[in-house]
C-alpha cells in the first residue's frame, strides 16, 4: 500500500477502528465517532439518537487504486475520492505536534530537538510532490535535514504511539 493509505489506516486504527490489512487493501470497521465525523449520515445518526437506538457504523475498504472490490455495502476509498482526502487531513492536522524520543543501544545523553516535516505541492494539484525533513537541535541549533540515524518514535496526546521514521537524528 503506498504511504497515504498506511496513514491513514494507523489513523482510523488509532481511534478504535477495527482494521484488517492485506497487500493490497485494508478493511474497516469504523467506531461510531469516525462514522460521524466522515461518513456524511446525519439524519441516519439523528433518527437513531432520537429513538435512542445504536447504530450500526458502517465498513469500509481503503485501496491504492480505484476498482478493485466491487461491493454494494461496503464504501471503497482510494486516494482521489474526497472521504479519504478529509480522513487524510484529519490524520495530518490530529497528530501535527506529539513528543518523539530518539532510540539508542547505549547509553548516552539525549537532548531535545524540534522535528519538522514540509510538503510542498506543484500546480496542477497531485503531480508533484516535494518533502522535506529535518530536524533542529534546541541546545546547539544544529540542523540536520533528511539525515539517516535513529528513528524517533512518536506519542500522540492521548497516549497512542505511532511510529515516524520520516525523521530520523544521528547521536554524537
Amino acid at each position: 500500500m503506498i504511504e497515504t493509505v498506511r496513514l491513514v489506516t494507523e489513523y482510523l486504527k488509532s481511534l478504535g477502528a477495527v482494521v484488517t490489512e492485506s497487500s493490497d487493501k485494508a478493511a474497516a470497521f469504523l467506531a461510531e465517532e469516525l462514522d460521524r465525523k466522515f461518513m456524511n449520515r446525519p439524519f441516519y445518526w439523528h433518527y437513531r439518537d432520537a429513538l435512542q437506538q445504536p447504530g450500526a457504523p458502517m465498513q469500509i475498504i481503503l485501496t491504492s487504486t480505484p476498482g478493485l472490490v466491487q461491493h454494494k455495502d461496503i464504501i471503497q476509498l482510494h486516494p482521489d475520492h474526497p472521504i479519504f482526502e478529509a480522513m487524510l487531513e484529519a490524520a495530518q492536522v490530529d497528530n501535527r505536534f506529539y513528543t518523539a524520543y530518539a532510540h539508542t543501544e547505549e547509553i548516552t545523553e539525549l537532548f531535545p530537538w524540534i522535528s519538522l516535516h514540509l510538503t510542498a505541492e506543484t500546480v496542477p494539484p497531485k503531480s508533484a510532490t516535494i518533502r522535506l525533513n529535518g530536524c533542529i537541535s534546541l541546545t546547539t541549533g544544529c540542523i540536520k535535514i533528511n539525515d539517516a540515524g535513529h528513528p524517533l518514535t512518536a506519542i500522540r496526546p492521548d497516549g497512542s504511539i505511532i511510529k515516524k521514521t520520516s525523521c530520523l537524528l544521528k547521536l554524537h
